[in-house]
């Protein structure tokens, strides 16, 4: 089954070019800046940035931010790219049923611990 930041690399990685085409990253960007998932300055840095480097910078900051951090982008992507957000998640599924399960049911803060078991 692997860790849940196993399991949500592989779903950023595999979906990255995704990102790049076909999601206003900025958008997305600012939408993480608000639930305080990226800070201001990371914000302010990403946005000179072309969308190849902003899905890279989300590729790599996701996984570390754990469940909350999957579960913040999944929540803006849902506000602006409704049919994109459903199929990463049950990509995530694919990966670790539990993982999905819980960002379904609104929940991570305990379940950060298993980041790094």
């Amino acid at each position: 089954m692997g860790t849940y930041r196993e399991a949500i690399s592989h779903v950023m990685l595999a979906y990255k070019g995704k990102f790049e085409r076909d999601v206003n990253l900025k958008q997305i960007l600012e939408c993480l800046t608000l639930k305080k998932v990226i800070g201001t300055n990371d914000y302010q840095e990403q946005i000179e940035k072309p969308a190849e480097k902003q899905a890279e910078f989300l590729v790599r900051i996701i996984p570390n931010k754990g469940l909350d951090g999957f579960r913040a982008l999944w929540e803006c992507l849902k506000e602006k790219e409704p049919t994109f957000a459903k199929k990463l998640l049950e990509s995530l599924g694919e990966q670790n049923k539990e993982c999905e399960q819980i960002i379904r049911n609104g929940g991570a803060g305990q379940q950060q611990q298993e980041l790094t078991e």
